[in-house]
């Protein structure tokens, strides 16, 4: 539904939307499949390689699901991290869709 405010206002989606998550691939397809979503890349990081490396892993082993990775979206130009939104444990309040969206448009004002 977020994506869909973008199509017709003065942005544009250039390159692509990924989600990432310490999954395996299985859980990401089915994840995929039950979101019913079409213009959405994911990617299961399964070890958590690639959150470990941007210092994203959290040990959330007290609320029985072990290592996780913190809930974050991320605005990438050419390579280059602009912008990462970074939500605390638990919590969901500023990597979601919205946030994101406002910071792109704050972009073109």
């Amino acid at each position: 539904e977020m994506l869909r405010s973008l199509v017709g206002s003065e942005m544009c989606i250039r390159d692509s939307i990924f989600c990432l998550s310490v999954n395996d691939s299985f859980v990401q397809n089915v994840w995929k499949k039950n979101s019913n979503v079409k213009k959405v890349n994911f990617i299961p990081d399964g070890n958590a390689d690639f959150t470990k490396e941007m210092n994203m892993l959290t040990d959330r082993s007290e609320t029985g699901m072990g290592m996780r990775s913190f809930r974050y979206s991320m605005y990438v130009d050419n390579k280059k991290i602009i912008k990462i939104f970074k939500d605390e444990n638990g919590k969901f309040d500023v990597s979601d869709a919205g946030t994101m969206i406002n910071f792109l448009k704050s972009l073109n004002a």
